[in-house]
Order: C-alpha cells, then structure tokens, then sequence
C-alpha cells in the first residue's frame, strides 16, 4: 500500500471519528436539554398551581363565594350577571388554563409520565364538582380541540348545576 493511500485512510478514520464524536457530543446535549425542559416544565406547572392556591388564600372573597356556590351549586347558574359569578368564572377560567398547559406539555412529552398521572388523578377527583361542569359548558369553546376532547371525556356523566 502506498504512503499516499496510508495517509489517506488515516484522515479518513480521523474524520469519521471526529463525526461520531460529534454525533455522540450532540445525543449529549440533546439529552441534557430534554432533562432541563422537562425540569422547567415541572417548575412551570408548580408555579400555576401554587399559583391558584395562592389566589383562594389571598381573595376572601373568592373563597366566600366559593363556599356558597359548593353549598348551593344551582347559586352560579341563578346569578349569571352579578360580580360574584364573574369572579367565580374566572376563577374556573384560570384552572382550566392551568389544565390546558399542563395538558399541552403532557401532549408535547415534556411532562414526566408519573406527573400526568397526577394530574389526571385530580382531573378525575374534580369531574364530580358540578360548577367545573358548568363552568367548562360556558367557557370550553375557548381551548385547543385536544383539550376540549379530553375535558369532554373526563366530565362526561357528571352533572351540572
């Protein structure tokens, strides 16, 4: 074999180990990124939560009316106009928000499994509550058809006020 062919296949071995390092080096990062979104993501969704929590322990009234609606549901659908029904709905508004991205980043696969078990756990837990229905019959139009499709499905059979 001739020293030129010599030459030749050494940078050839050199290239091709310099692409499958490149390859390896970019499996790397795509790897170390998919972890920090799904971090980030995590994060995202504990915020909107805390989030919601913190808005029923701040705004007293919004707890009050939520009281007299869990203790007369049929309340919400009598009082469409009055201020305690639009906080009330944007209340619902804001949840079904949190839902919706929640829902979207499960979509996506930026949410661990075991995380969106979670939260269809507690989407289950609260299909029962007669105002997410009603509320979710007023506002639903305003979501991505995924969203809408898997909302309709967890609060089928359940009842509104």
């Amino acid at each position: 074999m001739s020293e030129a062919r010599r030459v030749r296949l050494l940078v050839d071995g050199v290239g091709l180990a310099a692409v499958l390092a490149g390859l390896v080096f970019v499996g790397l990062e795509i790897r170390q990124n998919t972890a920090a979104v799904r971090a980030a993501t995590q994060q995202a969704v504990f915020e909107a939560g805390l989030q919601q929590h913190w808005g029923i322990i701040q705004n007293e009234r919004l707890r009050e009316v939520m009281v007299m609606a869990r203790d007369d549901p049929a309340w919400v659908a009598r009082t469409p106009e009055t201020s305690d029904h639009i906080l009330l709905e944007r209340f619902y508004h804001q949840r079904f928000n949190a839902l919706e991205n929640v829902y979207y980043h499960h979509l996506m696969g930026n949410l661990d499994r075991s995380l969106w078990a979670g939260w269809e756990g507690w989407i289950g837990s609260i299909a029962e509550d007669p105002l997410m229905v009603y509320f979710w019959a007023k506002l639903r139009d305003g979501y991505m058809p995924e969203f809408i499709e898997y909302m309709d499905t967890a609060l089928k059979g359940s009842s509104s006020p």
